[in-house]
């Protein structure tokens, strides 16, 4: 079965940016807002624990979903296409 590229590349950056948002949202609400770097940030540039932190934040967990689902749906298609012929 192959998978459509576009497709699962999209739909793994949404998860990858809701579960990002929704993780880092729940740290703001528990613990309050600081505005001290993290280890992430050094990886996602502009993201601290506020919420304009935790949007930046999560546009760059979409990125990175988006191109670690494209890398998998083409490594998958690459794979099936070999077990057919």
């Amino acid at each position: 079965m192959q998978l459509n590229l576009k497709r699962t590349s999209v739909i793994s950056g949404i998860v990858c940016a809701l579960g990002f948002l929704s993780i880092s949202m729940w740290i703001v609400i528990r613990d309050g807002s600081t505005g001290r770097r993290n280890v992430i940030s050094k990886v996602y540039r502009g993201f601290n624990f506020s919420v304009p932190g935790s949007l930046i934040g999560s546009v760059w967990a979409f990125v990175d979903g988006l191109l670690c689902g494209a890398a998998y749906a083409w490594l998958h298609n690459r794979i099936t296409n070999k077990r057919v012929r």
